[in-house]
C-alpha cells in the first residue's frame, strides 16, 4: 500500500510562502486534522478519566485501610469482653462458695446454740 502523493504549488506573496492543494487533497487533509484533534481530545478524556480512577482506587484502599484498623479494634474490645466474662464467672464462683460457706456456717451456729440452750436449760432444770 503506497499512500497517495500530492501535487502542491508554492506561491511567494510578500515574503510569505503559501502551499496550495486542490480539493481533494484539502479535504483530505481536513479529514486527517479532525481526526487528529479527536484523538487528541480522548486522549485527555482518558488521562482525566484515569486520574479519576487514580484518585477512586486511593479512597477505596484508605476505606479499606479504615475497615482493617476498625475490624481489629473490634478483635481487640471482643477479647477484653471474653476476658471480662471470664473474669466475672470467676468472681461468681467464688462468691458461690462463699455464699454455702456462710450458709453451712449459720446452720452450724444456729445447730450449736439450739444445743447450748437445751443443755444450759438441762442442767438448769437438774439443778
Amino acid at each position: 500500500m503506497s499512500l497517495p502523493t500530492y501535487s502542491q504549488r508554492s506561491l511567494i506573496q510578500d515574503k510569505d510562502t503559501l502551499i496550495c492543494f486542490n480539493l481533494a487533497e484539502a479535504k483530505f487533509l481536513l479529514k486527517k486534522v479532525v481526526a487528529l484533534k479527536e484523538c487528541d481530545t480522548l486522549r485527555k478524556l482518558d488521562a482525566i478519566h484515569i486520574a479519576h480512577l487514580d484518585t477512586t482506587i486511593t479512597s477505596l484502599k484508605k476505606i479499606n485501610s479504615n475497615n482493617s484498623l476498625l475490624l481489629l479494634n473490634k478483635k481487640e474490645e471482643l477479647s477484653l469482653k471474653d476476658y471480662k466474662i471470664s473474669f466475672l464467672e470467676s468472681s461468681l464462683k467464688k462468691q458461690q462458695k462463699l455464699y454455702k460457706r456462710q450458709k453451712l456456717y449459720k446452720i452450724l451456729v444456729g445447730a450449736l446454740g439450739t444445743l447450748t440452750t437445751g443443755f444450759v436449760t438441762y442442767l438448769w432444770i437438774t439443778k
